[in-house]
């Protein structure tokens, strides 16, 4: 048994480094109305995370930090603003929204959307929320001081409050 691992390991690394490990959240990035203004920031963010090699860090509760891991964002599409604003507030639009997560389909995303991210302005903040395709995950929110948004650190933190928790789904 042990050579036939080894011969498997040796012959089929991508059989060990693609088995259970999607690499990291396929999220769709879109912003409500009222945060246009902060569009081109976000995504510079996310452009620059995945691009540039620089992690996402979240700091926990104890001060340890960890790693957020986006396998794959998406900015150039849209959802009903309506369905997204009432999924916040209504479970059945909740669980609509997290149906036409999971279930859109495209090359770039065979498997569908592991999360959303959107985010709007409230007064002097920018609240971003996050929404898991798994209808278990509820929808998180997280707030950012709009002249925080210059901040890798705290941009990184207010997204991970919204991202970290969140399951990659992973359909065989």
């Amino acid at each position: 048994m042990i050579r036939v691992l080894v011969f498997m390991v040796v012959c089929f690394p991508s059989f060990i480094a693609l088995a259970g490990s999607p690499g990291g959240l396929t999220t769709v990035i879109i912003p409500f109305t009222s945060a246009e203004e902060y569009k081109s920031l976000v995504e510079r963010y996310f452009k620059d995370y995945l691009d540039g090699g620089r992690p996402i860090y979240c700091a926990n509760a104890e001060g340890n930090s960890e790693t957020l891991t986006i396998g794959n964002y998406f900015i150039n599409k849209t959802l009903d603003e309506t369905l997204m604003k009432s999924a916040l507030v209504n479970q059945r639009s909740l669980n609509r929204l997290q149906k036409k997560l999971l279930n859109y389909r495209s090359a770039a995303a065979p498997q569908g959307f592991d999360a959303l991210l959107t985010y709007e302005v409230s007064g002097n903040y920018l609240i971003f929320y996050g929404i898991s395709s798994d209808a278990a995950e509820p929808a998180r929110k997280a707030a950012l001081y709009n002249k925080d948004i210059h901040d890798p650190r705290a941009l990184g933190q207010a997204i991970c409050r919204v991202l970290a928790a969140f399951p990659v789904y992973y359909d065989e």
